[in-house]
């Protein structure tokens, strides 16, 4: 149910001109939900403050998608 019309472009992307806020605040929500549901207990602590789709991609993409060696390290371990 959750991904039912679900749009990626929530994530990385602003409220087009032409929907509606209150059609693109249940999309963002939505996909937020979804991203959290598909993370471990140990990457949604992570991400608890953020609120919206973008910001908790964002946070991600920053957290696991440099390529320091203790990020790797990290992504070994998991």
């Amino acid at each position: 149910y959750i991904m039912k019309n679900f749009k990626p472009d929530v994530i990385k992307f602003k409220k087009p001109e032409s929907m509606k806020l209150e059609d693109w605040e249940e999309m963002d929500e939505k996909a937020a939900s979804a991203i959290r549901l598909h993370l471990t207990d140990d990457v949604v602590n992570n991400i608890v403050d953020e609120e919206s789709a973008c910001c908790i991609w964002t946070k991600l993409e920053n957290l696991y998608m440099s390529k320091t060696l203790t990020n790797k390290l990290y992504l070994k371990k998991q």
